[in-house]
């Protein structure tokens, strides 16, 4: 699993319950996910993201998979994720080998037979 939907399922199923017989302590977990919508400049956008502490990233504007690789070596371990009008087909599994955890798109125009993907 990503880390990006471990983030989620973190915020969604609590702290582990502790075991043996030390001190209780809760391990704090945020109680939401920042996550940064970056269009525009992108190369100057991502470098501001990539010094604050956000969660995930999306990044809009975005036509190939091919166009992250530049821009998306700043964030290091931050997940991030492209926003596209439609999804076209095989183009959710070009972002995931390129190394993408999510991708935000609209229903309106995407056939379901492209969201078949690992």
């Amino acid at each position: 699993m990503n880390k990006f939907l471990d983030l989620l399922d973190n915020i969604r199923e609590g702290a582990p319950a502790p075991l043996g017989f030390g001190a209780a302590r809760a391990e704090k977990l945020p109680g939401i996910a920042l996550i940064s919508l970056v269009s525009g400049d992108h190369k100057k956008a991502i470098t501001m993201v990539s010094k604050a502490s956000v969660d995930a990233v999306i990044i809009e504007g975005l036509t190939t998979p091919a166009d992250v690789k530049n821009i998306t070596k700043s964030l290091g371990n931050v997940p991030w994720g492209a926003k596209l009008s439609e999804l076209s087909e095989g183009q959710a599994q070009g972002y995931q080998d390129d190394g993408s955890a999510l991708v935000v798109f609209n229903v309106e125009g995407t056939a379901t037979s492209n969201l078949v993907c690992d």
